[in-house]
């Protein structure tokens, strides 16, 4: 059994998919404008293994993760660089795959872009209209949250631990935008030309892809509201039914003490930590120095003494490996004991510690089975993304 963290009802769970052993995911991708940061990556490779723990599990998976292209810092960003706004979005798409690349992270088998979608954000828009759930502010389309009873105190209820500083400072929650009025947009609706609030384009993408209610939504934890919380208002509204079953979120990363953002200027680039460390080092500092619901604060002396950890595993199991293992009679349940840490809120630092110490304890006593040994090596390489062997 597999038990995960559900920032909705902010307990651990355990996972009942919708459909026995398949898993439906989505997870929320990039506004194209500019390149990743290491923030960012840690939200990807954390999913990243999780998909690969379950595939190990037996698992089958759907995993779709959207491309944000209509964006006003898209619009600021090409108008800076002089460019066009289909230029700027594909280039930035284009090195977003070439990091993902880099990092040995499985693509997503469905890749929507905001922009392909006009057509089921209208449809949405209709049904919600159909329902009595939006009104307009001169030319815009809000959603009315008063029309779903008791979400306003669902809302408090799951800000209440997660972001208590935003329920503060939102005690009264705000109704959101579907369809921003524009003039000059090239996407046209039956509500006149504009372009469509985040919330409703999400949900369109997963209503396409997935069906409501699916499995799993995930993203980072800023997400959570008003994001994650308003997409599920939509889906109640429309289909009187939660958004999805589960929701994942990974704790955002810090650098001088603050978050890492953008609009903080703040940030270290994920091109650039990959070109100093490589994809193993970054990997495994991003996800097994501290449990995905905990911040992280970036450190160059921790992604260092990473690196040498990584190093010190992979040359004792090859001094295990070139000695066959020893004359050892103990029989290493490796990877047995690696899954029993992911079981439980896929915590990755703890199955990273307990085969560190495997390891070890191998190359101090000797391995019974050189043939298995290997094998659950290589199984811990594919979950981990790290060629260990």
């Amino acid at each position: 059994m597999i038990y995960i963290y559900n920032s909705f009802s902010r307990s651990i769970e355990e996972l009942r998919t919708i459909n026995k052993k398949k898993v439906g995911l989505y997870t929320c991708g990039p506004t194209v404008y500019s390149e990743l940061h290491i923030g960012h990556a840690r939200t990807f490779i954390f999913f990243d293994i999780f998909k690969r723990f379950l595939i190990k599990k037996g698992y089958s998976i759907l995993h779709v993760q959207n491309f944000t292209d209509i964006d006003e810092k898209i619009t600021r960003v090409a108008k800076n660089k002089k460019i066009n706004e289909r230029q700027l979005t594909e280039f930035i798409i284009n090195e977003y795959h070439k990091d993902m690349e880099k990092l040995k992270i499985f693509k997503p088998d469905i890749e929507p872009l905001t922009s392909e979608y006009i057509q089921e954000i209208d449809k949405a828009i209709n049904e919600m209209k159909n329902k009595s759930l939006l009104y307009k502010n001169g030319m815009d389309l809000f959603f009315d949250l008063s029309k779903i009873p008791n979400f306003i105190t669902k809302i408090k209820y799951i800000l209440d631990k997660s972001f208590p500083e935003e329920l503060e400072k939102n005690n009264e929650m705000q109704n959101f935008i579907i369809w921003r009025y524009d003039d000059c947009s090239p996407y046209h609706i039956a509500s006149g030309k504009g372009v469509p609030g985040w919330h409703v384009e999400c949900y369109a993408m997963v209503n396409k892809n997935l069906g409501i209610p699916f499995d799993i939504q995930g993203g980072g934890t800023d997400l959570i509201y008003p994001h994650h919380i308003y997409e599920d208002a939509i889906s109640i509204g429309i289909k009187d039914t939660e958004f999805a079953r589960y929701y994942m979120h990974v704790a955002h990363l810090q650098f001088e003490n603050r978050k890492m953002s953008k609009s903080d200027v703040n940030i270290i680039y994920l091109k650039d930590l990959l070109n100093k460390y490589g994809p193993d080092v970054v990997r495994l500092y991003l996800e097994a120095s501290i449990h995905y619901r905990e911040i992280l604060s970036f450190s160059d002396k921790d992604i260092t003494d990473m690196a040498i950890r990584i190093k010190s595993i992979k040359d004792k199991i090859k001094t295990i490996m070139e000695e066959k293992g020893g004359s050892s009679s103990i029989k290493m349940e490796i990877l047995k004991n690696f899954y029993g840490k992911l079981e439980y809120d896929i915590d990755i630092p703890s199955a990273f510690t307990e085969f560190e110490q495997n390891i070890d304890l191998c190359l101090k006593n000797g391995v019974a089975d050189i043939d298995k040994f290997k094998k659950e090596v290589e199984d811990i390489s594919f979950i981990l993304g790290v060629d260990f062997i």
